[in-house]
């Protein structure tokens, strides 16, 4: 993967993700860290749920949940630092 290559609304969403990661202490930008990143009001991924019927409540919450569920680093001040390999 190359970074010089990303659209500049991926390198924002990317950077948003790496913020949801850094606040929940994980080690890795996951794709849980992705999706919360990309379903906030002022993302450009929220209006195409909308559109597509998916209820935001219920999908941050299953968000939420896979956030909750994602293991948590201690001692670090160095979250958030790397793309996971999923």
């Amino acid at each position: 993967m190359n970074p010089d290559k990303f659209t500049q609304a991926v390198t924002e969403a990317i950077a948003s993700a790496q913020q949801v990661a850094q606040v929940r202490h994980h080690q890795d930008i996951d794709v849980p860290d992705l999706f919360k990143a990309l379903v906030q009001p002022d993302q450009f991924a929220t209006q195409l749920f909308k559109e597509a019927g998916i209820p935001l409540d219920g999908l941050n919450a299953v968000i939420d949940k896979a956030l909750d569920d994602e293991s948590v680093v201690e001692g670090t001040t160095q979250y958030g630092q790397n793309m996971s390999q999923n």
